[in-house]
């Protein structure tokens, strides 16, 4: 279980998961992303890294600069921009969109301050390994990391498709990040 702030451990001890947005085909964002079970595919171009999931068809871009564009805004996957640092992709995304996050197998609502810092990489055996940090000054008392080690995946992504079941509507959860 992550260390959550005060305001952090009020509105997530509360939560319902039949209320999860995630269960009314609501795409939750990056932080969530990062611990799907479902594969991924990247493909490199000069100017950008692209990462395709497989769970929500999500492509996200990570813009090989070394400063964030002016007029980003903010979004569920945010804002990413990633640098070489030898053989290593280090990425940073700021710009996400308050939502349920999940760290490994908690779910938690993250604030709008929410950062993410990544590094992937290769191990010793050729595969893909990722070191993540979640930083949210509102909601974690304080950083958040995993890792991950990815295995080579042959074939083509499926589609992902999220079946829209009837559920009362939530209450209204009572939390301004």
């Amino acid at each position: 279980m992550p260390a959550l702030t005060e305001r952090g451990h009020a509105i997530s001890d509360g939560f319902d998961p039949a209320y999860d947005p995630h269960n009314q085909c609501v795409q939750a964002g990056l932080v969530r992303q990062l611990t799907t079970p479902y594969p991924m595919k990247i493909e490199q171009y000069p100017d950008r890294v692209l990462v395709i999931y497989e769970e929500w068809e999500i492509v996200r871009t990570i813009l090989l600069t070394t400063e964030f564009p002016e007029q980003a805004g903010r979004s569920s996957m945010g804002t990413s921009i990633g640098r070489y640092e030898d053989d290593a992709l280090v990425v940073s995304t700021v710009g996400l969109l308050p939502s349920v996050g999940r760290l490994r197998t908690y779910l938690y609502f993250q604030s709008d301050q929410t950062t993410v810092e990544e590094r992937f990489s290769r191990n010793e055996q050729g595969q893909l390994f990722q070191e993540v940090v979640v930083t949210d000054p509102v909601m974690l008392a304080e950083p958040w990391q995993m890792t991950r080690t990815y295995g080579p995946y042959e074939f083509e992504l499926l589609s992902f498709g999220c079946e829209l079941r009837e559920r009362p509507s939530p209450p209204s959860p009572d939390w301004e990040p």
